[in-house]
């Protein structure tokens, strides 16, 4: 694999949760509600499965205590967005320094300072039988792990829900309604 297969082919995996923020990101914004938490979430998301799959030493695990991180700063933003009407981009940006301060903080309690960094396990690559020959391409697009694959997946599924469907009417017509005012 040449130097710029190689580049692109990192390139492409690590846009993957860029992508997957993005997608939350448009869903939250045709509801009308502007998420500016997006990289405190993915900030506590990050921290927690590494934790997790650290001292657990299984990578599931420390995807559903990601999940549950992220989840639960998310209900933090909404809570304080929407139930007790603070302004939603403040609340980001306070959420998103206090999640990087949590973060720092706490990673330090738990191990702290290290002089070589901590490894977990990675999920490992797919090459797609057929089209992982493809030259070129195939490398780049077709030769990753699970989680870029179903990323990537979404991109044209979201756009379905979100267009094409009545969920995603429904879902678009409390900002249309906004918009219009």
């Amino acid at each position: 694999m040449n130097n710029l297969t190689n580049l692109l082919t990192r390139a492409f995996f690590m846009s993957t949760p860029l992508v997957l923020g993005a997608l939350g990101e448009v869903i939250a914004e045709r509801t009308g509600m502007m998420v500016t938490a997006v990289e405190g979430i993915f900030l506590i998301g990050a921290w927690g499965g590494f934790i997790g799959a650290y001292i657990s030493g299984n990578i599931w695990l420390g995807f559903l205590i990601a999940m549950f991180c992220g989840l639960t700063v998310a209900a933090l933003y909404a809570l304080t967005t929407v139930y007790m009407n603070q302004h939603q981009i403040v609340m980001g940006t306070a959420i998103a320094i206090l999640v990087s301060g949590f973060c720092t903080f706490f990673y330090r309690v738990i191990f702290g300072i290290q002089t070589t960094p901590l490894k977990v396990l990675v999920l490992p690559n797919m090459e797609i039988p057929i089209l992982s020959k493809i030259p070129f391409l195939g490398a780049i697009i077709f030769s990753q792990n699970m989680i870029t694959y179903c990323t990537y997946i979404l991109v044209p599924i979201v756009f379905f829900i979100i267009f094409k469907t009545s969920l995603g009417l429904t879902l678009r017509s409390p900002a249309e309604r906004i918009r219009k005012q």
